[in-house]
């Protein structure tokens, strides 16, 4: 019992970090995790499967017995770490950063477009 309470108390930690830190606020925590995708690295997208697992075993009275509590609390801290170290402005930052760079490429294009077509017109 202690350790079905412990497991839903470090996935609920999880979640929030998730929430507060990246913005995923709809879901499980796989599904947090997924809708992710590559912002969190494998190893860390490996650490919250294994507590989202051990979450879900946990509601079980037999496949509880499959759980290892100890791994699941190592992978927790260690998801924690990385969760607690994520800057939530500076993602905003460079996310703003890379739609703006994004834009100034494309403007380039269309002007140097723009311009050689109406070198190839005579206009120039």
């Amino acid at each position: 019992m202690k350790d079905r309470q412990d497991i839903a108390a470090q996935s609920a930690r999880l979640e929030n970090l998730l929430e507060a830190r990246l913005g995923a606020r709809r879901g499980s925590l796989a599904e947090r995790t997924a809708k992710l995708g590559r912002t969190l690295p494998r190893s860390v997208r490996r650490d919250i499967a294994t507590v989202a697992e051990a979450a879900q075993l946990s509601g079980h009275p037999k496949l509880s017995l499959r759980i290892d509590p100890d791994r699941v609390s190592k992978a927790t801290r260690r998801a924690e770490r990385h969760l607690r170290a994520v800057d939530p402005g500076y993602e905003r930052r460079g996310r703003l950063l890379g739609m703006l760079a994004g834009l100034v490429v494309n403007l380039g294009l269309a002007f140097v477009l723009m311009l050689a077509l109406l070198k190839w017109r005579g206009f120039l």
